[in-house]
């Protein structure tokens, strides 16, 4: 009897052991397994990149002759060419055509500036026929006059020499007396007076003459000098046309580069104001980034910037080459956004790149070097969590004894954010001694019991 009685005692304690284990086992399984670590220094600053478009610093437009038919265009926007590279054709019948239309026109235009020409010379010889004429009659009308007063002058002394005579001895002349040559005198003399003022009145009809038939015929020749121009336009738009049928209507790239815009279509007219505009390549090339505002202080003229640039070939398309480029901010400027876009404000960078160095309408990284600074307490991102109102929380371990032993359990702990980056964040309010979780597949709460897992 005393022998059952303690095999039942044993057997009871043996079913309690098992109960106590699986229990054990069950609790263990339902605890939230969590991997920690503790904080640690790093040394952390700000990453500033982005992805970026290479431009050019130039760009070339091609300005051809208006009026064009485009027969074909032979590039894309972004496609890269060489110099003398054909980048599209014009129509040559509509070009012949228009080089016959303006060699009418000139034809015409040398009719109507020979005739105009001819015209006014015809009128310039007619003119100076007629101040010839006048000149010579001025000089019969001076002549003649001057003889006339020569004829007058010699009488009017010969009448006075004889009334001069007569007083000195009356007797030589018994058939005159004083009256008769005192009144020949003054006759001779008043014809005398008339031989001068018809002189007079003679050269200043002729003069007149002479003023008339030099204004008889305008000098304005305005007609003809705009005849000449409109001649010198009409032969400077035929070469035109000429040289592009030299070129067999072929529009070819004037320098090598990327074409960054086509304002031209297939069958169109061309406007002559640059159908198509390419990137200069020898010009080099400008990197323009674009960067959130909170970076703003980084972002200065002189500041040292990274650019990568990953190439790829074909079949595979894998990156075969990647070019680690240093230069620095040539300009930073603020950037407001389009409201209606959604957009944040931001600032944008400018970074010249030598010619040759990177292809323009590429896409590359750039990178803005930043100062660091060294933090005491820093822990994985993935330990940093968001509260309510923009606040940060961080879950602690503390390990409490139990009537089973110790264990874990985990409480949140309110912290301030100094600083984050993709992988670290800088915190104050945990000590570096302290286990912080890092990892968990179960939603955690205040007080929690857990199994930690060292990470």
């Amino acid at each position: 009897m005393k022998g059952k009685l303690v095999k039942i005692t044993v057997l009871f304690f043996i079913v309690m052991i098992l109960f106590t284990i699986l229990s054990r086992v069950t609790y263990n399984m339902s605890m939230a397994t969590v991997e920690t670590t503790q904080p640690a220094r790093e040394t952390m600053g700000p990453v500033i990149e982005t992805k970026a478009t290479v431009e050019g610093k130039k760009e070339v437009a091609l300005n051809t002759k208006e009026n064009q038919i485009i027969e074909s265009i032979l590039v894309t926007i972004g496609q890269a060419v060489e110099k003398d590279q054909v980048l599209y054709t014009l129509d040559l019948k509509e070009l012949d055509k228009q080089i016959k239309e303006k060699s009418q026109e000139l034809e015409l235009n040398k009719v109507q500036l020979a005739n105009a020409q001819n015209t006014l010379q015809s009128a310039i010889d007619s003119q100076q026929l007629q101040i010839s004429q006048a000149k010579s009659d001025y000089d019969r009308a001076v002549a003649e006059s001057d003889a006339a007063i020569q004829r007058a002058q010699e009488e009017l002394s010969l009448a006075q020499e004889k009334y001069d005579r007569y007083i000195q001895n009356p007797e030589q002349f018994p058939e005159l007396s004083k009256e008769q040559l005192e009144s020949d005198v003054t006759e001779k003399n008043f014809a005398y007076q008339e031989a001068l003022k018809n002189k007079d009145d003679a050269v200043y009809a002729a003069q007149k003459i002479i003023d008339s038939a030099g204004l008889s015929v305008p000098n304005d020749n305005s007609g003809i000098i705009q005849m000449k121009i409109e001649k010198e336009k009409i032969e400077t738009q035929l070469q035109e046309l000429q040289d592009i049928k030299d070129q067999k209507g072929e529009v070819k790239a004037p320098v090598a580069g990327v074409v960054t815009a086509i304002d031209a279509q297939v069958g169109a007219r061309t406007a002559g104001t640059g159908d198509i505009r390419l990137a200069d390549a020898s010009a080099g090339a400008r990197i323009v980034a674009n960067f959130p505002s909170e970076y703003e202080s980084y972002i200065q003229r002189g500041q040292p910037v990274e650019v990568t640039d990953k190439k790829e070939t074909l079949p595979t398309k894998k990156n075969t080459q990647t070019k680690l480029i240093i230069g620095t901010v040539q300009a930073g400027e603020n950037t407001i956004a389009d409201s209606s876009e959604g957009a944040a404000d931001g600032i944008t960078a400018m970074i010249d790149v030598p010619a040759g160095v990177l292809e323009i309408g590429s896409f590359v990284g750039v990178k803005v070097s930043a100062p660091t600074q060294e933090y005491d307490s820093c822990i994985p991102i993935s330990a940093l969590n968001v509260a309510e109102k923009g606040k940060y929380y961080v879950n602690v371990l503390e390990k409490k004894p139990t009537v089973l032993g110790s264990e874990w359990v985990v409480y949140k702990r309110d912290v301030e954010l100094l600083f984050k980056n993709e992988k670290y964040a800088a915190i104050t309010g945990v000590n570096q001694d302290e286990e912080v979780v890092t990892k968990t597949f179960r939603m955690l709460e205040n007080g929690m019991r857990v199994k930690r897992k060292a990470s």
